[in-house]
């Protein structure tokens, strides 16, 4: 069990970027990019712009970022309470390739 809550950590550490193809106000479609994690930072929202649109390139058109805290409590038969806390930082952003 221990092991888990610290894989659980770890994986939050690394933190994630994830793309959802969208239509932007002008017509285009687009991609909103949500880049999660403790470690995480604009740097992994460019790269997955970057990726997704390729030589065109892409504008951007929105972003944002927010922080919070996680934590982890794991209780082992014979050694107690262990766990850890961290804070977590959001950024979302929308790009258009550029066509």
């Amino acid at each position: 069990m221990r092991y888990l809550v610290l894989g659980l950590i770890a994986f939050a550490a690394m933190g994630c970027t994830r793309a959802t193809q969208v239509y932007t106000p002008d017509g285009r479609q687009g991609l909103a990019l949500t880049c999660s994690g403790t470690l995480n930072s604009w740097s992994s929202c460019f790269k997955a712009a970057g990726e997704r649109c390729g030589e065109r390139g892409y504008d951007l058109l929105a972003r944002d970022a927010s922080t919070g805290q996680y934590g982890a409590i794991n209780y082992t038969s014979g050694v107690g309470l262990n766990g850890a806390m961290g804070t977590t930082h959001q950024r979302e952003m929308m790009v258009a390739c550029k066509r």
